[in-house]
């Protein structure tokens, strides 16, 4: 009867090394996406691009770091990037990189001579941008567009006149 117990008490811890192993190697097998490069001296080699080239090449563009010259717009629904000439479904969630949401708030609110932060401003900007599924969680235009831009740094801003 003890060498049963024994053996099954073996057998259960076996098996509970087994699944903790199999947690640990699968948890850090896991594929995280690369890091949003945000060295200065590579984002300055970029060429500056107009808004209308991004929404119309998505795929060309998507995943990458890139400098966009556009209009920045904030409405109820959040923050987008906004060309009047560029013609079908354009519209793209605009998000600031958590590491330097003050610095582009900052440099937003200077541009603008305004905490109002709805108020239109031209800007260069370097960020990733990327196609999405749109959630349709709520109205706001990060669950409703089907590209995002994610600002890391704000070359130059300046009020929409």
């Amino acid at each position: 009867m003890k060498r049963i117990l024994a053996s099954f008490l073996l057998l259960i811890i076996g098996f509970a090394l087994g699944v903790v192993a199999s947690t640990l190697w699968i948890r850090n097998k896991r594929v995280s996406p690369p890091p949003l490069q945000t060295d200065t001296n590579r984002a300055a080699e970029l060429p500056i691009l107009a808004y209308c080239e991004l929404a119309t090449n998505r795929d060309k563009y998507n995943g990458q770091l890139v400098r966009v010259g556009t209009r920045l717009i904030g409405f109820i629904h959040g923050i987008e990037f906004y060309d009047a000439n560029c013609p079908g479904d354009t519209q793209a969630a605009v998000v600031f990189d958590p590491q330097h949401t003050n610095e582009i708030e900052q440099v937003l609110k200077q541009a603008r001579g305004s905490d109002k932060w709805f108020e239109p401003v031209d800007i260069i900007a370097v960020g990733r941008f990327n196609k999405v599924t749109p959630s349709g969680e709520s109205d706001a235009i990060t669950s409703t567009a089907s590209l995002r831009f994610e600002i890391v740094r704000v070359e130059k801003a300046s009020k929409v006149r």
